[in-house]
């Protein structure tokens, strides 16, 4: 018999809606999390979805008796954090809500006056990552921080259905690959 103190967190900037084993459904604030203590008898495997407005992510946390520990399961891998400090273990989902948008952006043409190379890899730059199946995708504008490109991939990874993400994203100062969205 093990007891053990299971904490799920809200990572992200949307307000989420839990579902442990099927049981267990509680919404959770940004920066908020829910906590319970559990004991175990054996190997035990819990499965966890988390939605928000428009998307869903999943994972499975499993106990292993043999070796007293717990592992995460989850795709896409990014989206989830997970920490085992002693006896408490720690679930983090960073799941944001995606909007879809028909509407094009209206696009402004000027002229750009700064030297292309002197800003390698910070901001404002153009936001790269590649997919499992190795295509790079660029966006179609400069991203001015962390938090625009993160959405920009979310975004893109929902308007090209069926691909993951593969490795870490990047910044460019050229665009490279598949520009998105043309």
């Amino acid at each position: 018999m093990w007891k053990y103190t299971l904490r799920w967190v809200n990572g992200s900037d949307s307000e989420q809606y839990w579902n442990v084993n099927q049981y267990d459904q509680f919404t959770l604030q940004s920066g908020y999390m829910v906590s319970a203590d559990v004991t175990l008898y054996g190997n035990c495997t819990f499965g966890v979805t988390v939605g928000t407005d428009n998307a869903f992510t999943s994972a499975m946390l499993a106990f292993s008796a043999a070796t007293t520990s717990f592992s995460l399961n989850s795709n896409p891998l990014y989206e989830w954090r997970f920490n085992q400090a002693g006896t408490t273990i720690t679930i983090k989902c960073y799941l944001e809500a995606s909007f879809n948008t028909s509407r094009s952006p209206d696009y402004q043409v000027s002229a750009y006056l700064q030297d292309e190379t002197a800003n390698n890899g910070k901001y404002p730059a153009y936001q790269c990552y590649q997919d499992s199946i190795g295509t790079v995708y660029s966006s179609s504008y400069k991203v001015n921080d962390h938090s625009e490109g993160a959405a920009w991939i979310k975004a893109c990874l929902l308007a090209h259905e069926g691909t993951l993400f593969n490795g870490r994203p990047w910044l460019s100062q050229t665009q490279e690959g598949t520009i998105w969205p043309d």
